[in-house]
């Protein structure tokens, strides 16, 4: 009895790792997969995420007023 509770502890083993592994390699693809979109939505334009309908990023912007630099220069 102990052998053939033995042999089925150890099958569901290593069914258990062989599950374990396929889940771990499909969790680096997808880990990959969103690295390399990020990556490439990363190069595009404003005008070209909006082109294929996705949101532009949070970036920060500088707005300068205008006039802004006549008053510098008058300041010169």
């Amino acid at each position: 009895m102990t052998d053939t509770h033995s042999l089925a502890l150890r099958r569901a083993l290593q069914t258990g790792l062989f599950e374990s592994a396929v889940a771990i390699i499909e969790a680096v693809k997808a880990r990959w997969q969103a690295a390399a979109t990020r990556r490439a939505l990363a190069e595009l334009t404003r005008d070209q995420l909006d082109d294929i309908g996705y949101p532009p990023p949070n970036r920060p912007t500088l707005e300068i007023k205008a006039g802004t630099m006549t008053n510098l220069m008058s300041m010169r």
